[in-house]
């Protein structure tokens, strides 16, 4: 529709998705004129096990890569410190519902990771670089946290 079509597909290598497969031979079928060979009822019974199943194997990519990525944080030298981007600031609401802290996000700008400093005294702004070192990462609970250094 934005691409000005009647209709549109996004498919990718049929080697990662078992859906693209499904939408290559469908596909193929139509440009040989044949008949396809799942009908729509058979793709509206497959496809949303197969949305489900993809889901679940993102979240344990994302799971994995997390891992990895607090285990070389785990291994890395003692107080090394990271250049990181804020991307968003989060008031955390005290007993006088003003903010008392602050949970920030920050891009990890050489791994390209995305966490969260919690517990920060004054609010950054989006888009402003820091320098953020390591307190503790733990990756079989998924656990990392970082402390602000300073403000570049």
């Amino acid at each position: 529709s934005g691409l000005g079509l009647r209709a549109y597909a996004q498919v990718t290598s049929p080697i990662r998705r078992y859906a693209d497969m499904l939408l290559h031979h469908q596909l193929k079928a139509t440009l040989r004129s044949e008949p396809p060979p799942f009908s729509a009822p058979e793709l509206l019974r497959i496809m949303p096990d197969l949305e489900r199943r993809s889901a679940a194997i993102q979240r344990l990519q994302r799971s994995s890569q997390r891992f990895w990525v607090l285990e070389f944080l785990r291994r890395a030298e003692a107080g090394k410190e990271w250049t990181a981007t804020v991307l968003r600031v989060q008031p955390q609401r005290g007993r006088h519902g003003r903010p008392d802290t602050y949970n920030v996000s920050v891009l990890i700008n050489d791994l390209g990771h995305i966490d969260t400093v919690g517990g920060c005294m004054d609010r950054p702004i989006a888009g402003a670089q820091l320098v953020v070192v390591v307190e503790s990462s733990i990756p079989q609970a998924g656990q990392l946290a970082l402390r602000i250094v300073k403000r570049t």
